[in-house]
């Protein structure tokens, strides 16, 4: 629903409800660990083709056919590329940095589709995994106790929250400080637990009907937890969910070559360099008129009106636009986003001038 999917997006959890490159990369490397884990223990196969070959070609099946249940939809395409750059990898006994693999990812996506980068995922995709990447390289090579592996998790998501930080502030001018600590725990639940209960149900409906029913109970109640427990969370701590007005495009910049630098130190005091950069960014306030004055923004709804009317204390808006279908009208459809990205609030009144769809149908919302 609507509400849900706010949420979601208000904990930085809503990538987890997508067929995102994360679903599809943990379908591969469960499939590359499971496959290279049975096949070692038939040695006439591995005298064919090694262990690790095998795997490889069968986790590209189960992220082409774990694709295809997704409709192949852009975001799934780039996760496809990404998984096929790594494993053609193994299968050409080649020992490819990752970077490279990465690099060459980007370009094959850019040849599919040369306005990728005009959507939040291009961005959010190929910057989350060189984050990653860069954690894993501040990371010891030495084998890893359990603290360490935690350690490396929180690594991981303190580099992936820093890094899509720009990215964040430019395209949904919000920022939510929970989602670290959120998705610490999110991530393995919904993609460990949750989405291979949900395969499983899959699989066994085609056996039978009522086996179906009886285990899709269980991811089913998984889930009804966790929007309850992000419920309850958004409740107690709302205030972590930062807004924020449109951030100049310099700023924007400045903000992302400061942390490119840091990433690469190890040293945290190195690091707390662009902490002024990220202050000034807080400070950052939209004009607001002077007393007896007013700013006017007629927004282009189509056919009919929308005027948001600013003063120096108070918000109006005068009319809400139609509704074109069931799911999409200009209330949350373009009203709403230019509050959000002018950090104005909620309005303190609206007027509907007459109850015709054209006028009326964004109220709502």
């Amino acid at each position: 629903t609507d509400e849900q999917w706010l949420l979601l997006s208000q904990t930085g959890t809503n990538h987890l409800m997508v067929i995102s490159g994360l679903h599809i990369s943990l379908v591969a490397w469960l499939a590359y660990k499971l496959s290279c884990f049975v096949f070692r223990f038939l040695p006439f196969v591995c005298l064919v083709m090694p262990a690790p070959r095998v795997a490889a070609f069968a986790a590209l099946v189960a992220a082409v056919a774990y694709g295809a249940l997704a409709g192949f939809s852009l975001p799934v395409q780039r996760a496809l590329v990404m998984v096929c750059c790594l494993m053609s990898g193994v299968l050409l006994l080649r020992q490819t940095a990752p970077f490279n693999s990465l690099c060459v990812a980007l370009l094959l996506v850019l040849l599919i589709d040369p306005l990728a980068p005009a959507s939040a995922g291009f961005w959010l995709s190929f910057l989350a995994v060189s984050m990653l990447l860069l954690s894993l390289n501040h990371q010891e090579q030495t084998p890893l106790s359990y603290v360490e592996k935690l350690r490396g998790m929180v690594r991981g998501q303190a580099f992936l929250f820093v890094g899509l930080l720009p990215v964040m502030l430019l395209f949904f001018q919000q920022v939510s400080l929970m989602a670290p600590l959120v998705n610490l725990v999110a991530i393995p639940f919904i993609g460990l637990v949750v989405v291979p209960l949900s395969l499983l149900s899959l699989l066994a409906s085609l056996a039978s009907p009522t086996l179906f029913q009886f285990l899709i109970t269980l991811p089913d109640f998984l889930l009804d937890v966790f929007v309850a427990t992000l419920s309850i969370l958004t409740n107690e701590l709302g205030f972590l969910l930062l807004r924020f007005p449109v951030i100049p495009t310099w700023l924007l910049v400045l903000l992302f070559v400061v942390i490119i630098l840091n990433v690469f130190q190890k040293k945290w005091v190195s690091r707390l360099a662009f902490l002024p950069l990220v202050a000034l960014g807080f400070s950052l306030r939209p004009e607001k008129p002077d007393p007896g004055d007013v700013f006017l923004d007629i927004l282009d709804v189509g056919q009919g009106l929308s005027v948001v009317v600013q003063t120096h204390n108070h918000l109006l808006v005068y009319d809400t636009g139609p509704a074109y279908s069931p799911r999409f009208n200009a209330g949350s459809g373009i009203i709403m986003p230019f509050l959000s990205s002018q950090n104005l609030g909620k309005p303190d009144m609206i007027v509907v001038s007459h109850g015709d769809n054209d006028h009326a149908g964004g109220l709502g919302s």
